[in-house]
This record gives structure tokens, C-alpha cells and sequence, in this order.
């Protein structure tokens, strides 16, 4: 491992405590990222989050002190939030002087709590929040390094910067992913089944499918180099993603240029979908010939499973 090798771990405002930043002091943890959702007492009741929005800035103040690198994920589109309280939940983040900031929107699936007692809002709403969040990150010197993650700068985003390359990235604890030799790894989302699963989830990825899975990791990080995949795989975004592409530029989300597909600032609000729609065209239309990405029986993986 390099000396400078980013060691990250992931928690939330509520069970972050002195005694378990020490410990991960010691570890050699030198990235924290902290779940805060919002700071607001209201809405953290709502999403049913332990603590008040005061108690949560004592903590990030004092996890501040602790570690070299500190990030938080913020939630806009929650019911009942205004564009005010997400402008309100940032400008604590940047008082603490947090160095990255994950802005994401609820996601109200299909039989939970909130989507049923809440009506998501229209789409135009996240997108002016979005945008309205992002105008005020860029203003207070973030830069906009991913679909969801502003930086300070100081915040390199490692471990998505890797994965997304599909370099080498070891993930360990509940919810993680990995990606090694290949191999995508995918621990179980609790506690409970992480520890009682022993060797985690491990299935590689067929040859023809990586370069799909290297475009689309880059529209997350809005811009995709025609060339690269064509060098190293013989493969063209353009020609595999041609309907899709198409769309997106009448629609005014994607621009071709020389040598690269790059997101507008309306594409960046929809990339996962974008990404989306690529993968399901190459996938599920005869190109890819295959419906699915894991082959669990694959040499690699049980290579993995019997170390």
C-alpha cells in the first residue's frame, strides 16, 4: 500500500462518537465521511435521524480537529424542504469547513414509509435546488468534481475516482464495493450479514462488457474520452451508445466534440439516467449479447473465493 494511500470509512452523524474516531485515528483512517442528511430538526425527525442539527455540528467540529480529510452527504427534494433549507444545510457545512460535500436527492422507492405518507415532489423542483446548491458551492470555491460531489479542493474523491476507473480499489465493511483482478465485490448492507458472511459477494465482469462499464463510470464526472476506449478495447461510444446519444443531444444534455462526449450542465443533473439509458441499450438490445453483468461462476471469481 502507498504511503499516501487513502484510507476512508464511512458513518453517520448519529453514531459518530469521540471514543470511535479515536479508534479509527489509530487504524489510520485519514478520511471520515459522515451521513448528516440534513441539519435541520425537523426534517432529520422525518427521516426518522437520531440528534438535533446543534449536536451535529459539535460533532463535525470535533471530527474536524481529528482528521486530515473530512466529507458529508447532503439530501435535497426531502418533503416539506425549501430551496432555503438546502442553501441553510450547506452554508453549516461550509462553516465547519468540511472538504467535500455529497449532494444527493431522496429517493422515494416504492413501498417505504416516506413515499407513502409523501408525494415526491415535481421534477423542476430538484432540478432548480440542484442547481440553486451548486451556483452557492461554486461561489464558496467548491468545484464540482462528479455528478453528486463538490471538493474544496482539497478532497481528491479517491475512492470514487478509482472505482470509476476501474482501478484497483479494496472495499471492507457493510455496504462496500470493490474492484480488483476484474471482480467487482459487494459486501452485504448490514452489519449483521457482513459479519456473518464470510466471504462477501464476488463476480467478474465479462471482457466485452468493461469498456460499457468504463463510458458510462465517466459520465459521472461529465465528460467521456472517445479515444481511450477505442485504444484500449477497440470499442466506440459512439456507435454503441448511438440512439442513446442522440436523444440526450436533442434534449440538450450531451454535446459531441473533438474526440470527447461532455454533459451540459442540464446533463449533469441527469447522468445516472443518462448512464442508465446506455447501459440498457447496449445491453438489452443485441449488442452486448448477454442480459446480465455477473458471472459468479467465472475462474477469476472462485479464484477469489478460495484464497
Amino acid at each position: 500500500m502507498d504511503n499516501d494511500a487513502e484510507i476512508s470509512v464511512e458513518t453517520t452523524a448519529s453514531e459518530l462518537t469521540e471514543d470511535k474516531m479515536n479508534l479509527l485515528l489509530e487504524l489510520g483512517v485519514n478520511r471520515l465521511s459522515v451521513g448528516v442528511q440534513t441539519f435541520n430538526l425537523g426534517l432529520r425527525k422525518m427521516l426518522g435521524r437520531r440528534g438535533g442539527g446543534k449536536e451535529v455540528v459539535k460533532k463535525l467540529n470535533r471530527a474536524r480537529e481529528m482528521f486530515p480529510l473530512l466529507t458529508i452527504d447532503i439530501l435535497y427534494d426531502l418533503p416539506g424542504q425549501e430551496m432555503r433549507d438546502v442553501i441553510a444545510d450547506l452554508q453549516k457545512a461550509v462553516g465547519i469547513g468540511v472538504d467535500g460535500i455529497s449532494l444527493y436527492p431522496l429517493i422515494y422507492s416504492p413501498k417505504t414509509p416516506i413515499s407513502r405518507q409523501f408525494e415526491q415532489p415535481p421534477i423542476g423542483t430538484a432540478m432548480d435546488s440542484f442547481e440553486n446548491a451548486k451556483c452557492f458551492l461554486e461561489d464558496e470555491g467548491y468545484n464540482h468534481v462528479n455528478i453528486n460531489h463538490f471538493s474544496n479542493g482539497r478532497d481528491k474523491f479517491r475512492y470514487s475516482t478509482y472505482f470509476n476507473r476501474l482501478g484497483n480499489v479494496l472495499g471492507l465493511g457493510a455496504g462496500a464495493t470493490g474492484f480488483l483482478a476484474d471482480c467487482f465485490m459487494n459486501h452485504k448492507s448490514t452489519s449483521e450479514q457482513y459479519i456473518l458472511n464470510q466471504v462477501g459477494n464476488v463476480f467478474s465482469l465479462p471482457e466485452s462488457i468493461i469498456p460499457v462499464l468504463w463510458c458510462i463510470s465517466q459520465i459521472q464526472y461529465g465528460r467521456v474520452d472517445i479515444e481511450e476506449p477505442k485504444r484500449r478495447w477497440g470499442f466506440d461510444p459512439l456507435e454503441a451508445f448511438a440512439k442513446t446519444i442522440e436523444n440526450s443531444v436533442d434534449r440538450g444534455e450531451l454535446i459531441i466534440g473533438k474526440n470527447v462526449i461532455e454533459l451540459t450542465s442540464e446533463g449533469m443533473f441527469w447522468a445516472n439516467t443518462i448512464g442508465t439509458e446506455m447501459a440498457m441499450e447496449y445491453l438489452y438490445k443485441g449488442k452486448g449479447e448477454l442480459v446480465s453483468l455477473e458471472e459468479k461462476t467465472s475462474k477469476i471469481a472462485n479464484r477469489i473465493y478460495a484464497q
